[in-house]
């Protein structure tokens, strides 16, 4: 008996919630195959690597096993790297060999965007990995080190500079959760903390253009009194060790420059290019089938889905990926079996934004919030979205401790 081949490619929301979906719907059967392919064998909890590489959270809260998850089905995870897709043979070419596929699911998230400008990738730390904000973590840790030993003042007042570039919600995160980092951790064990001087570079007019005025005034005002100053309207047209040039020439001295200002969806080769929009995503359908391809979805990061209201692509976001991750099992999977596919609609449920520990801003149900049980919601939300009971368990429990405990200082 011919088996139906899928292949879902990336761990990521996706991708995980996808094959936990149609795991449900043909579990026991012989009809079908599923193979998971990512490149690491953990599933990465992107929403809180700017508490990772503050010490908000240690670095296991934020992964876990790929193999755990699947527990009964561990044949189904192919632990290597996509790099193309022969589409008229139905091929996947991976760094660990070939796999054929008869519907395939492209759930391959995204990387950081540097917009070609120049000294950006080489010299600015990015926020998209866990080895990033593991990298970060070290990085702020050592600096703090060599500051504190210096004797030569201009180059202590360098290094505890920092510029964030972005002013995007990774942009607002990351910079509350570095003020209280450095100005509520780091002073107790350090002799001379202070001198510390954050700078937050947002090339539009206005922080979280995409949000409300409610949720932008909040957060403007968290970061003023957090002291991260804000340079909004300024574009960054170069990044060297020693600082951050604007497009208005001046130049922020500082050893440290973090990269949130943007993202691009990771791509594959394909012996036939997919449709792409504008952003570098894959244009899908209502039905997130890759457009021209009936046996071809795409979800997340790597899709272009148009709002058929405000006729703008889709926000890539966790809760939008892991949406469209039951359509596309529904809609693969009565194609198996038969019925009618279904369309898949974009419904804000509302988003919450973390201003540090017991601080958040957002809108629930259209209804604007903050405060610290606010923040509190916002853990217990991004808690659920652990894949296992497990892990929430014991998530939940070391969260709890670790609220009446200071932010983590160890180099890992």
């Amino acid at each position: 008996m011919k088996k139906n081949k899928i292949v879902i490619l990336g761990g990521g929301f996706g991708g995980t919630y996808t094959f936990k979906a149609l795991h449900k719907y043909f579990h026991g059967s012989s009809k079908v195959e599923i193979k998971l392919v990512n490149k690491t064998n953990y599933f990465l909890f992107t929403p809180l690597l700017h508490e990772a590489a503050t010490g908000g959270v240690l670095p296991h809260h934020v992964v876990e096993p790929i193999r755990k998850v699947l527990s009964c089905c561990l044949n189904d995870f192919f632990l290597a790297e996509a790099k193309s897709v022969d589409t008229r043979k139905r091929v996947v070419t991976t760094s660990r060999g070939k796999l054929s596929y008869d519907y395939l699911v492209l759930a391959l998230g995204s990387q950081a965007n540097y917009y070609n400008i120049k000294g950006a990738k080489q010299h600015a730390f990015s926020l998209k990995t866990l080895e990033d904000a593991q990298k970060l973590k070290k990085h702020f840790i050592r600096t703090f080190e060599k500051a504190d030993k210096t004797k030569s003042e201009s180059l202590r007042k360098e290094l505890l500079s920092f510029v964030i570039v972005g002013g995007g919600p990774t942009g607002v995160e990351i910079a509350t959760e570095m003020s209280e980092f450095f100005r509520k951790t780091m002073p107790k064990r350090h002799a001379k903390p202070n001198g510390v001087h954050i700078t937050l570079v947002q090339k539009q007019r206005e922080l979280l253009p995409q949000f409300s005025h409610f949720i932008r005034e909040t957060s403007k005002k968290s970061l003023e009194s957090l002291h991260v100053e804000t340079k909004l309207g300024r574009s960054v047209v170069s990044v060297a060790k020693t600082g951050v040039k604007l497009d208005n020439v001046e130049t922020i001295r500082a050893r440290t420059a973090v990269w949130v200002g943007g993202v691009k969806p990771n791509q594959l080769s394909c012996s036939k290019p997919l449709p792409t929009a504008a952003s570098g995503k894959i244009k899908v359908n209502e039905y997130l089938q890759v457009k021209g391809y009936k046996s071809i979805y795409a979800l997340g990061d790597n899709a272009s889905f148009i709002d058929s209201k405000s006729k703008k692509e889709v926000p890539a976001l966790a809760q939008v990926a892991t949406r469209q991750a039951s359509v596309v099992a529904h809609n693969i999977a009565i194609s198996i079996t038969g019925g009618e596919p279904k369309e898949y609609r974009y419904q804000h449920q509302g988003y919450l934004l973390s201003l540090g520990r017991w601080m958040a801003v957002g809108e629930i149900f259209g209804r604007p919030v903050k405060g610290p049980w606010v923040w509190w919601i916002y853990r217990t939300v991004y808690l659920s979205k652990l894949l296992s009971w497990r892990k929430r368990i014991s998530v939940a429990v070391e969260w709890t401790i670790n609220l009446f405990s200071p932010r983590d200082i160890s180099e890992v």
